[in-house]
């Protein structure tokens, strides 16, 4: 009995240390120009669709860039602009506009250095993950 109240205090004592962890990330953690490529489903639809493009990011929590997409045989080219926020333990929203007139909605992660990023689209009905690196 003695090793399981023990075992309890231990427990007690890790999940009780609230000291702050230092701040890593703010959205000034994603600077400059960053290459992407990604691929994902509508659910809707059933189509598949590709991208890949460039963002820049201005370190404010404003974005904009260049995108190719294809879905099944038909090419467009958009822009986008967007807005994202980044916390202290570098997760992300993002939340975009392109010129075809949609909006889109993003989770992602980075680290600390911000050169790459994990994303995930948040809209319902579309299931697509990608990948970003800042170019150098």
């Amino acid at each position: 009995m003695g090793i399981i109240v023990s075992g309890g205090l231990f427990a007690y004592s890790a999940a009780a240390d609230h000291r702050p962890r230092p701040r890593r990330c703010s959205e000034a953690t994603l600077k400059g120009s960053y290459i992407f490529a990604a691929d994902g489903l509508n659910v809707t639809t059933g189509r598949r669709f590709a991208s890949a493009g460039v963002e820049v990011f201005r370190g404010d929590g404003t974005m904009d860039g260049n995108v190719t997409v294809s879905i099944g045989r038909a090419i467009a080219r958009v822009t986008v602009d967007g807005e994202y926020t980044i916390d202290a333990e570098c997760r992300g929203r993002l939340t975009l506009t392109t010129s075809a007139g949609g909006e889109e909605n993003y989770d992602f992660f980075t680290e600390p250095s911000g050169n790459e990023i994990r994303w995930i689209q948040t809209d319902p009905g579309i299931v697509a993950s990608g990948s970003e690196r800042r170019a150098e």
